[in-house]
């Protein structure tokens, strides 16, 4: 029903408060996740009193290049502590938390719908701009407050179970990085009688180039000699769809060793000059070349 539904303009309001005492220090920006993050930006010189200050269950947002990323990077502050962000984002508050959660609409701009949408009213310009009135005039579904804390606490609940899986995730990784420094960098992997190879007397020779003994018979060699690397595919945004036979991996797949299954983007059939390779297989491994460079899976 859209009965409920109203426009986020009824319900939230800029904040223009600028680090004119330049009293904080901390800059942050926005990710294509959602999430506060350092910023990278370099403010060697810059005059930091005109950034803008943002405070706990405040929103900060970059309206610039939601045509270009497909995305809103929009964020919720749950610091204790103020920060700053650029002055080219907007940050913005909701007027009355008992009318509207700030947490249930930051769930709400999560949503890939939502994105989806943002993307539809961006303008013309090559990064693909939302426009403030645009995006005030979407409309959200509000439904009763005690609903939304309902609703909110629900959502907590999964996201603290994913947060401890990701503990656990960590743990094991760490375990995985150990295991790795033990065999081939100690080089006490195990031999054919189950025993640590190089504390059991495991042969080992001098290599010229890395100026130390390594296991006899190991090489050193250049990862070109032993794999066959591929570029992308360039795709023209103009055969984008919403759903299709093929899902496009893009940068945002790519996560530090993970595979984020989910894709943005799709098309219906695969172009005439796409490369066979393009079509990846269980087994390839992609690495990125640009945003996140070097991560690999």
């Amino acid at each position: 029903m859209k009965s409920n539904y109203k426009p986020l303009g009824q319900y939230i309001q800029k904040v223009n408060v600028r680090n004119t005492d330049l009293k904080i220090k901390n800059l942050l920006g926005i990710n294509i996740d959602k999430f506060f993050m350092p910023s990278v930006a370099n403010v060697v010189g810059t005059d930091m009193s005109v950034y803008k200050i943002v405070r706990k269950r405040q929103f900060a947002c970059n309206r610039m290049h939601v045509g270009r990323d497909y995305r809103l990077p929009v964020s919720i502050s749950d610091s204790s502590e103020d920060f700053l962000v650029s002055p080219a984002y907007d940050v913005f508050e909701v007027k009355d938390t008992e009318e509207l959660l700030p947490e249930y609409l930051m769930m709400w701009f999560s949503r890939k719908e939502y994105d989806r949408n943002a993307w539809f009213y961006t303008d013309a310009d090559v990064r693909g701009g939302l426009n403030w009135n645009a995006f005030i005039e979407m409309e959200l579904p509000v439904p009763h407050i005690d609903k939304q804390r309902e609703i909110v606490k629900e959502y907590n609940v999964l996201m603290d179970r994913i947060n401890s899986n990701n503990q656990f995730i960590q743990k094991l990784e760490e375990i995985a990085q150990a295991i790795y420094k033990h065999w081939f960098v100690d080089f006490e992997f195990l031999n054919e009688n189950g025993k640590p190879y190089k504390s059991s007397g495991g042969e080992m020779e001098f290599d010229d180039e890395l100026e130390e003994n390594i296991p006899r018979g190991w090489r050193l060699t250049n990862l070109y000699k032993i794999i066959k690397i591929f570029s992308g595919f360039a795709f023209p945004s103009e055969v984008y769809c919403s759903s299709g036979e093929f899902g496009l991996v893009t940068i945002r797949n790519v996560q530090d060793g993970i595979f984020i299954p989910d894709c943005d983007n799709y098309i219906s059939e695969a172009p005439p000059r796409m490369p066979e390779y393009c079509i990846l297989r269980n087994g390839d491994i992609i690495m990125s070349l640009t945003g996140n460079v070097g991560r690999v899976l």
